[in-house]
């Protein structure tokens, strides 16, 4: 599977595909956010890098799933980590989980059950961009090559918000 990341040039590290930083930082509470759309990776870059990321994606958990997405909110609002940062998602205060399903794998025990699961990636819908998936990938044992595309010199417009 052809995958595409965008990664703005920051101060702090190289942007992702710059030479020494191809292979990427997964851990329990921080996967690697892909998308099979070009357009929505030069969005992210905002001027810096776009990967070209080849996959085979043999486990993929899907987030668009309303009984996963329940089973994984219960252990987000339980995981020790998020409640010392942040706070519980509450859906009546944050809105439906579904619209967000990415925030789910911020939490290290939701990683580590997908994972537990037998797991290696993670498939939602955006909520920036109507239309537009993206894939987490929970480890880098599936990712078979990474190669730069080019720098982007102009980050790509902000998407208008497609919400009815």
């Amino acid at each position: 599977m052809r995958l595409y990341h965008g990664s703005p040039a920051r101060k702090d590290k190289p942007p992702f595909g710059s030479i020494g930083n191809t292979t990427p930082d997964i851990r329990p509470g921080r996967p690697f956010f892909v998308t099979q759309d070009l357009r929505y990776a030069e969005h992210f870059a905002r001027g810096g890098l776009v990967t070209e990321i080849h996959a085979q994606l043999s486990a993929v958990a899907d987030l668009r799933d309303a009984s996963l997405q329940e089973r994984l909110l219960r252990l987000y609002n339980s995981d020790p980590v998020i409640c010392s940062k942040t706070q519980q998602w509450d859906e009546d205060v944050d809105g439906d989980i579904e619209a967000s399903a990415y925030v789910l794998l911020e939490s290290p025990s939701v990683m580590r059950s997908l994972i537990a699961d037998g797991f290696t990636a993670a498939v939602m819908d955006e909520d920036v961009e109507r239309g537009v998936t993206s894939y987490a990938l929970l480890c880098t044992s599936e990712i078979v090559s990474v190669s730069l595309l080019s720098p982007v010199d102009e980050p790509a417009p902000y998407f208008e918000m497609a919400y009815p």
